[in-house]
């Protein structure tokens, strides 16, 4: 019987290509002591740990606190790969801005 993949997995899967057609190195769901990472992303010099965030939700400081702790253990840029639908509260939107966290839809 074939494995069936949920709407977090097919999204991760798009925005893993997304990354390996710019040219980036990509390893997905990574275990460290940090916690669980979607993706790790790698072009040179640069590393990013993105975090892809599929569905209607909302985006609160402390998931995007979560992303910047993960990303500083790792020595990486911290980035949130969304869907149009997922939303940020204002105080996710000012710890973007403060911690300097990128934000893009896929």
């Amino acid at each position: 019987m074939p494995r069936r993949r949920g709407k977090g997995s097919r999204a991760e899967a798009r925005v893993s290509k997304l990354y390996r057609r710019a040219g980036y190195r990509v390893k997905r769901n990574l275990r460290s002591k940090a916690g669980e990472i979607d993706i790790l992303a790698k072009r040179g010099k640069e590393k990013l740990l993105v975090e892809v965030k599929s569905g209607k939700q909302t985006l609160t400081s402390s998931d995007i606190l979560k992303v910047v702790h993960k990303a500083r253990y790792h020595k990486a840029k911290p980035v949130i790969r969304k869907s149009k639908l997922t939303t940020l509260t204002s105080a996710a939107k000012e710890a973007v801005k403060k911690y300097n966290v990128r934000i893009k839809n896929y």
